[in-house]
This record gives C-alpha cells, sequence and structure tokens, in this order.
C-alpha cells in the first residue's frame, strides 16, 4: 500500500487529502509493526475513508455516500469489538446522520431505518456483542443495495 501511496502521490494530489492519506498509512505500519489489532483496524478504516476522498473526483457521489455508509458500519464493528460505549453510540449517530443524505428507495430505506432504530436501543443497553451482529447485518443490507442517483 505505501508503495501504491507513493505513486500515487508524485502526481498532483490536494495536499489536505494527501496529508490525510499519509498520516493513515503511518498509523497502519506503526500498527502492524505493534501487532496491535485495534490500532491497525482504525487506521484500516481511515486509510478507506481517505481514499473516499481521493475517489470522489471520479466516482459518482451516490457511490461514495453508500461506500461512506459502510464504512462507518465497519467502524461500529470496530468499536463494539472493543467495548466502546461512547464509539459505539457516536457510529449509530454517525450511520443515522449519512442514511438522512444517502438516496435510497423506499423499501431499502424503511429497512435501513428499521436496523438503525434497533441499533440504536442496542447502543443504549451496551450490547456490544449484538452491535457486532447487527452492524454485520447493516453490512451485508448496505451490499445487496445500488446507490440511487
Amino acid at each position: 500500500m505505501t508503495g501504491a501511496w507513493d505513486t500515487l502521490r508524485a502526481g498532483k494530489l490536494p495536499e489536505r487529502l494527501g496529508a490525510r492519506m499519509s498520516k493513515a498509512l503511518d498509523a497502519l505500519v506503526a500498527a502492524v509493526g505493534a501487532r496491535d489489532r485495534q490500532q491497525a483496524s482504525q487506521a484500516a478504516l481511515e486509510i478507506a475513508d481517505a481514499s473516499f476522498d481521493l475517489q470522489r473526483r471520479y466516482r459518482p457521489v451516490a457511490e461514495i455516500k453508500l461506500a461512506r455508509f459502510e464504512l462507518w458500519a465497519r467502524q461500529l464493528f470496530v468499536d463494539a469489538a472493543a467495548r466502546n460505549a461512547a464509539g459505539v453510540h457516536g457510529d449509530v449517530t454517525t450511520l443515522a446522520w449519512i442514511r438522512d443524505r444517502t438516496p435510497l428507495t423506499t423499501a431499502d430505506g424503511n429497512g435501513i431505518d428499521d436496523q438503525l432504530r434497533y441499533l440504536r436501543s442496542v447502543a443504549d443497553a451496551n450490547e456490544f456483542e449484538v452491535a457486532m451482529v447487527q452492524a454485520a447485518r447493516l453490512r451485508a443490507t448496505l451490499a445487496e443495495l445500488k446507490p440511487q442517483p
């Protein structure tokens, strides 16, 4: 990944986006070197998020929104696995915020809205194992969706 990033960075990139990706890659390298699973997972998510910012120039906005939605479901899983109650609450809130801004068909939207309501109650009860299962289910649901323009 670092080699690919060095090649891409040699081209013309927005400075802030380049700095963000470099920082995330450095964090991943350090976490892997330290064999820190939690930090490595977090750094990998940060790399994915930074890559979406870079991809926004080339992919439709609806695709990026759906990809970020799925990324936050992954973040929810990581935070639930770490038993991070504040993180889980924040993730569910962020998922709801992204959902409000992501166009979906009525049926798809209603199903995801139901999942998010359930996730909110799970987060409020600090049911981390259930949150992990529900995050995986949400990701599976999102994988079946096609972005709406």
